[in-house]
């Protein structure tokens, strides 16, 4: 992708603690202040993103206040991306179990990729499992 179609770059670096996901809805301001009046796409993007935010704090670095979380945001004409990072040793994503099978319906947890998968327009791991790329589409 050429840089010259990149319209904002913004970075965001969190300690491990659950109370830095507050920081979130400010940052996603920031990253573009036009998301203030398309307030479903702005919950849809806030919701995903407290999603890999608190899976990185709380699976990924187990809470460690040194280890820290990043988010990394670009916007293009067409899309407006993110990408989590933490310092964790990482999963396998195509092990998490579906959520809508029999066996889990009643669990608790284990809801949060299989939702971010359905609301983001593309959602990839990589880094075994350390990094997820989160893409929306701007109508």
């Amino acid at each position: 992708m050429s840089t010259k179609n990149l319209k904002n770059k913004r970075n965001l670096t969190l300690p491990s603690e659950p109370q830095s996901i507050d920081k979130l809805e400010t940052f996603l301001v920031e990253c573009h202040n036009p998301l203030k009046k398309q307030k479903k796409l702005f919950y849809d993007i806030l919701f995903v993103l407290t999603e890999a935010v608190n899976n990185g704090i709380i699976h990924g670095n187990k809470q460690n206040p040194s280890k820290k979380v990043t988010v990394q945001f670009f916007s293009t004409e067409k899309t407006l991306n993110f990408t989590v990072s933490d310092e964790g040793r990482g999963f396998n994503s195509n092990s998490i179990p579906d959520p809508t099978h029999q066996s889990r319906i009643d669990e608790p947890n284990g809801r949060g990729v299989f939702l971010m998968k359905k609301i983001a327009d593309k959602l990839d791991f990589s880094d075994n499992g350390r990094r997820v790329s989160i893409q929306f589409e701007i109508q």
